[in-house]
């Protein structure tokens, strides 16, 4: 009967008004990523929505673009210890209210879906997924993401190569939620990170 199993209420107005001036659309993520995440305000203070301290991995719900999750310090030391590149992810602090925890704001930068390869990809409608759709240009897959009830998903998505080292893509407009790498995913599950779970509904297969 929740929205949630847990997450974050973020209680800090300056980082809301911080975010609605300068991350208040995919394309000004994309344009602002150079900066954004380093500028976010110091000194976050959250609320848990319920009183359980057991989770590490949170999807935010309120959510912010390019923030994925509010995480523990378990998921925090597991990015550190794959060393994984901080070009890729970006986390804040954020103190817990009436706790003495921290967690994590998780913000992984977005790629814009200009870089999709369309001639190399397979594009398709969520409801009719055996039809592979006839794609030239983003512009008319746009086009058919309009459409009432034809919404459109990428079956296979490919990237140039240079992304192919990467344990984190996201392509907001291409993708539901980030894609994480093999080695990622194996460290989540080794360590039972409470709150993850690798879904494959409608996602995209990752070529390069």
């Amino acid at each position: 009967r929740r929205a949630a199993p847990q997450t974050v209420r973020i209680l800090n107005k300056e980082f809301d008004e911080y975010m609605e001036m300068y991350n208040n659309s995919v394309q000004m993520n994309i344009e602002n990523s150079d900066w954004l995440y380093d500028r976010i305000p110091e000194n976050l203070e959250g609320k848990l929505d319920y009183k359980d301290l057991t989770w590490d991995y949170m999807k935010a719900a309120y959510v912010q673009f390019g923030m994925i999750a509010a995480v523990s310090e378990k998921v925090k030391n597991i990015l550190e210890e794959l060393n994984v590149s901080k070009e890729e992810y970006t986390l804040k602090p954020i103190k817990i209210k009436d706790y003495d925890l921290t967690y994590y704001l998780m913000f992984v930068p977005f790629i814009s879906d200009e870089e999709i390869l369309l001639n190399n990809s397979d594009v398709r409608f969520k409801k009719k997924p055996d039809r592979k759709l006839p794609v030239e240009t983003l512009e008319q897959v746009h086009e058919y993401d309009k459409r009432i009830d034809t919404f459109v998903f990428y079956k296979t998505m490919t990237l140039p190569k240079k992304f192919q080292a990467r344990d984190i893509i996201y392509v907001p407009r291409a993708t539901i939620r980030p894609h994480f790498s093999k080695r990622l995913i194996d460290a989540f599950e080794k360590n039972k990170v409470k709150g993850w779970e690798f879904f494959n509904y409608f996602e995209s297969k990752l070529k390069f």
